[in-house]
């Protein structure tokens, strides 16, 4: 009996990873469907039944594994191929794709076409987040290498000149009261149209000219990873964005201090 069960389990992994790609073989219990168990089980002639008296744990289901992978020409995730795959995730997708569900998506879609069996879960996140970190790195760096001197300088000064305004007269101050005059205004919405309005964002439209950002900054940037710099610096106190490195720190302010935001 335990040939025939290993016999028909192990026909049930090969034919769900043939029609599916490579997926765990710990999903094909939970996955398979019904109608696919009986007409293998008709392929190796044992009662359909019999598949839930397979060992999907063990030694056996090893050996059945790698005899799968083997015919399918696949091989395990070792450490150069994940470092291979975060390299290629930085590159080709977190650069344009910062949500990590998608990111991970991309990442089996390219172990099915390098032949690489897709990584545990906690490993995946982690091949993610790497990343997204990486990518997230790469493009600050360029967007501050293609800032004036003199922009950094003030898109610094935007977030440096709140530690005046957190000492306060008496050295008091919290966070979320700590920003200046210049960085409230460029990071506050409009509101209804009005006289009032439409003379603050004329003083916002000065202020952010007079930072002198070049129009081409993000010109190769996906523009919902530009929306995400700037929803993120609006969110955070000047407090938290000045424990940033100076590239991110004007990569995510400067989105906030373009023409097209005022």
């Amino acid at each position: 009996m335990d040939a025939v069960e290993g016999r028909a389990g192990a026909r049930v992994r090969q034919a769900w990873c043939d029609a599916t790609g490579l997926r765990r073989l710990a999903e094909v219990l939970y996955a398979v469907r019904p109608v696919a168990v009986e007409f293998v089980a008709r392929q190796v002639q044992v009662p359909a039944s019999e598949l839930g008296f397979c060992d999907w744990t063990g030694r056996t289901v090893e050996y059945h594994r790698a005899q799968i992978w083997e015919h399918l020409g696949v091989r395990e995730c070792s450490v150069a191929d994940a470092e291979k795959l975060t390299a290629y995730l930085a590159e080709h997708v977190a650069h344009k794709e910062r949500r990590s569900e998608q990111v991970r998506v991309e990442l089996l879609a390219r172990c099915r076409a390098e032949s690489i069996e897709p990584p545990t879960s906690g490993r995946c996140d982690r091949i993610v987040g790497a990343a997204l970190r990486a990518a997230e790195e790469s493009l600050t760096v360029l967007i501050s290498s293609r800032l004036p001197v003199e922009s950094v300088e003030r898109i610094v000064a935007l977030v440096v000149d709140a530690d005046q305004d957190d000492a306060g007269p008496a050295g008091g101050g919290t966070e979320g009261e700590d920003a200046p005059p210049v960085l409230a205004k460029v990071k506050e919405a409009p509101g209804n149209v009005s006289l009032e309005t439409m003379l603050t964002e004329i003083d916002k439209l000065l202020a952010v000219r007079a930072i002198g950002l070049p129009r081409d900054l993000f010109i190769d940037v996906a523009p919902k990873v530009v929306a995400g710099w700037r929803a993120r610096a609006a969110v955070e106190s000047p407090s938290r964005l000045r424990t940033h490195p100076v590239p991110l720190r004007v990569t995510l302010l400067a989105p906030c201090c373009t023409s097209g935001n005022a």
